[in-house]
């Protein structure tokens, strides 16, 4: 009996392949028959991890994947609660900013539902009014992220922003369905990154009225909460 990393995991098909979801690992003796058994084949990797195609079977009664190689995170791509779906990471140009647009304008009738104290700061808002600041700064000092399914649309952007040395993330969204798929994590590492090539030492994010569940989100990719601002209405 040799020893192969296992997985205890989830499977789903997507784009005409099974793909397995990691949950925890351990170390089992397994034969090299029941590896073999499994097929398939590594069908793409990035930060962190390995993605698998293939077959399971149940193991000591559970639901286990084995492979000869075993990721250097937890984190994985699948369509059942992993880390990201079959995106492609883009970033746009200046000119291109209105591609983002009917994203944009979920994000406003999100805002616009939650806030508790200035509904019609949403209700006045245009994508035109919000984009000028973009505009206005120029392609050079603004970063636009963005996620981009197989067929051309848009999964997902974030927009960084750096004026001198100080740097903001001012605008991120992704659609319903390909949140929790570490999709946005992707988009704000990446824009947090830029930010710091550009030499960034202060770098915020506004978190708005009635999106505090965001909060969590944004701690991950380590923000603090430094000040709380009120604004007389």
């Amino acid at each position: 009996m040799n020893k192969a990393k296992i997985v205890q995991g989830t499977s789903s098909i997507v784009c005409g392949r099974l793909i397995i979801t990691a949950k925890q690992n351990a170390s089992y003796p397994i034969s090299i028959p029941a590896i073999n058994a499994i097929g398939g084949g590594i069908v793409g990797r990035g930060p962190g991890y390995w993605r698998f195609s293939g077959m399971g079977g149940p193991i000591y009664g559970r639901n286990l994947f084995a492979f000869h190689r075993f990721a250097r995170g937890p984190r994985w791509y699948n369509a059942l609660g992993g880390i990201a779906m079959d995106v492609a990471y883009i970033t746009l140009p200046a000119a291109e900013l209105s591609r983002i647009a009917p994203l944009w304008e979920q994000l406003n009738a999100q805002h616009l539902k939650n806030s508790q104290n200035f509904k019609e700061h949403y209700h006045a808002q245009t994508f035109e009014s919000r984009s000028a600041k973009f505009r206005a700064l120029g392609g050079g000092c603004v970063h636009i992220g963005a996620a981009q399914t197989p067929d051309g649309a848009l999964a997902g952007y974030c927009i960084c922003t750096c004026e001198g040395d100080a740097g903001e993330l001012d605008s991120i969204y992704i659609e319903a369905q390909y949140r929790g798929k570490g999709v946005g994590r992707r988009l704000a590492e990446d824009g947090v990154a830029w930010l710091k090539a550009k030499g960034c030492r202060g770098i915020i994010v506004t978190v708005a009225d009635g999106n505090e569940q965001a909060f969590g989100f944004y701690e991950r990719l380590g923000f603090r909460v430094r000040k709380t601002v009120l604004w007389l209405k």
